[in-house]
């Protein structure tokens, strides 16, 4: 079965990838190659985190610490992940790794919230 891209997303990737000096592509090529990697691995990396939450039997809504923050919340102070998993990042190079924690929606509060409690 053929998987269905959004071309427009894939190339607004690899431009912000080669545009990223951090990222080390020396050719557009690369860029694009990497950011064709990323949209592959998705779904895989989708999985192991499903995988992560079933084997541990959570059943809230995981997000990472940055996921947080862009959804305008904030991980509590003194909370530890509930999980961590090794996904892939090929927007840093092929094959390249890392190892992400993932926090439940029991230990994310609002910005405004977290501030307040943290400053009685």
């Amino acid at each position: 079965m053929k998987k269905n891209y959004d071309l427009s997303a894939l190339m607004t990737l690899a431009w912000e990838i080669f545009r990223n000096k951090a990222n080390k592509c020396e050719t557009f090529a690369e860029a694009l190659k990497r950011a064709w990697a990323c949209f592959d691995c998705g779904d895989d990396n989708r999985k192991a985190v499903e995988d992560a939450k079933n084997a541990l039997n959570i059943k809230e809504r995981v997000r990472t610490w940055f996921g947080a923050k862009l959804d305008g919340m904030m991980v509590k102070h003194g909370e530890h992940a509930m999980f961590q998993v090794r996904l892939a990042t090929p927007e840093k190079g092929i094959g390249k790794t890392y190892l992400t924690s993932f926090f439940g929606d029991s230990q994310i509060d609002t910005i405004e919230n977290v501030l307040a409690s943290e400053a009685m």
